[in-house]
């Protein structure tokens, strides 16, 4: 039982469930009532953490798989300058995207003496959650804060925004403006992007779309979607949108219809997720996915930790989505 299986028995986001976790006076009576009822009937309650202080240097470990991704680059340059303007040291570890690799990495922290772990984990967490139970051993020596993933484990605090929501509205928004063809590309089967891609199949479901195998793919990099999307075209297969997991992969694709002869954005548009990734075109939509906020909530957590405090051990920021 963990947070998706709570919002899913309420029928609302998990966002909402966060909300009703950390006291947030942003949900109706009734809902609240609603999920709160969910929670005592199945005894699911991740509540407060408490983290026991030990004498250490102060210095945090940031770890993540590759800063080829938009997203991962700037969280770990955030969460380096806030980090140091708290007056902590860091340890970064660039760990490659392998399971063997990443437990490697995890294992190395745990040989040092510092404070906390942050692991961006939008492409590090596995789909099976025996296979991240390494994370849940080292939080035993150190408060884990997982950025972008969800770990139900004691000492894992978790904060991610709520893509997979993000995914399901920006998806019904197209299908609304009439795309009968939306496109699904994801670089990397995490669970992080499994979720997103479960959104789009299901929004696609419940709205008559055939989602059909070629309209999702894997492509780890905007010069794969690009290509991915050019072949499409030009061997006739239809299609009239993309939803990418970043705003570089949004732009290529864009670049790929209207290369291909397709009017943009009369008949083709792509969404794009990240915050700091801006472009000169207006032909497509941008989800924001929190970035300075998780980050600066992060180190609020390492903060408190360090010093005996309570911390959330979860709290799930709604994306914001904006037509550029």
């Amino acid at each position: 039982m963990n947070i998706y299986d709570i919002s899913e028995m309420a029928g609302v986001s998990i966002a909402t469930v966060s909300r009703v976790l950390n006291g947030s006076k942003k949900v109706s009576d009734a809902t609240r009532r609603k999920i709160l009822g969910i929670i005592e009937e199945t005894g699911y309650a991740p509540g407060m953490g408490r983290h026991k202080p030990e004498p250490r240097v102060r210095t945090v470990g940031i770890l993540c798989t590759s800063l080829l991704s938009g997203s991962n680059a700037v969280t770990v340059e955030k969460l380096m300058r806030k980090l140091g303007a708290a007056g902590f040291e860091t340890d970064f570890l660039l760990c490659g995207s392998t399971p063997a690799a990443k437990r490697r990495a995890v294992e190395h922290f745990t040989r040092k003496k510092i404070n906390a772990l942050i692991i961006q984990g939008a492409d590090f967490m596995e789909y099976e959650a025996a296979d991240n139970s390494y994370i849940s051993a080292a939080a035993s020596s150190f408060p884990v804060i997982l950025l972008n993933a969800f770990l139900d484990a004691p000492g894992v605090y978790c904060a991610f925004c709520d893509l997979a929501s993000a995914v399901k509205t920006v998806t019904e928004a197209l299908i609304k403006k009439g795309r009968r063809h939306p496109l699904f590309l994801f670089p990397s089967m995490s669970d992080h992007y499994i979720l997103m891609l479960e959104a789009f199949k299901n929004t696609c479901l419940t709205n008559g779309i055939d989602c059909r195998p070629e309209y999702v793919h894997l492509c780890p990099d905007a010069g794969s979607a690009k290509a991915y999307v050019s072949s499409l075209l030009e061997n006739g297969t239809p299609a009239d949108a993309a939803v990418t997991t970043d705003a570089a992969s949004a732009y290529a694709v864009l670049c790929a219809a209207s290369e291909s002869g397709v009017s943009v954005p009369e008949d083709f548009e792509t969404v794009g997720f990240g915050a700091d990734c801006l472009y000169s075109s207006s032909s497509f939509i941008l989800v924001y996915c929190r970035e300075e906020e998780i980050c600066a909530h992060a180190v609020n957590c390492v903060a408190n930790l360090s010093n005996g405090l309570e911390a959330a051990t979860l709290t799930v920021f709604p994306a914001i989505i904006e037509k550029t």
